[in-house]
């Protein structure tokens, strides 16, 4: 078995915050190519990179945690993983028998060894409950939007409006009277 696919134990597995579980290096290039912006975002910004904390403290592949560390774009990342592949230098693993028993849920601050896998998945498909409501709320603004936009231009393209007819209306007729008051009065 190359070691881009080492088995890990499930304790060990990075569980990203859209549900995807990865358990090794392959694996990881793989999910941060599908990944969106928003939970890559989450996973690496200024305050921390998860996945180089992965790297380092669960495969124990130092240097590829160094090189990771400095990268903040999805293909710099995925372009490191994937150097490190080709070259078949992942860490050699002696590292998580040091720590055993060591869920990680992303950066050092995100892991609870006092929480159990059951709960973590429960958390997880929660939030993917959360995040599908909030796309149907974004879809259905975004068609009020849409709807809000029709109105107007529909509006807006009718030339001879309900006002503009009264308008025309009052104005001949002020011009019909002011017509009689001059005939009546000046004739």
């Amino acid at each position: 078995m190359e070691s881009s696919n080492r088995e890990i134990p499930p304790e060990n597995y990075f569980w990203v915050r859209n549900g995807v579980i990865i358990k090794n290096l392959a694996e990881l290039r793989t999910a941060i190519a599908q990944m969106d912006d928003f939970t890559f975002g989450y996973h690496v910004n200024d305050n921390k990179n998860d996945f180089s904390d992965w790297i380092r403290y669960v495969i124990g592949n130092e240097r590829l945690a160094s090189r990771v560390a400095g990268k903040i774009s999805k293909e710099g990342m995925i372009s490191a993983i994937e150097e490190e592949l080709r070259t078949g230098e992942e860490g050699t693993g002696e590292e998580l028998e040091d720590k055993p028993n060591q869920t990680y849920l992303g950066s050092e601050t995100d892991r609870n060894p006092n929480v159990d896998s059951k709960k973590i998945e429960e958390i997880l498909m929660r939030e993917k409950e959360i995040e599908k409501k909030e796309e149907k709320i974004k879809e259905i603004e975004g068609e009020i939007e849409k709807r809000l936009e029709e109105m107007k231009k529909e509006k807006d393209s009718r030339f001879f409006s309900k006002e503009f007819v009264q308008g025309i209306i009052v104005g001949v007729l002020l011009a019909v009277a002011a017509v009689l008051v001059y005939i009546k009065f000046f004739l």
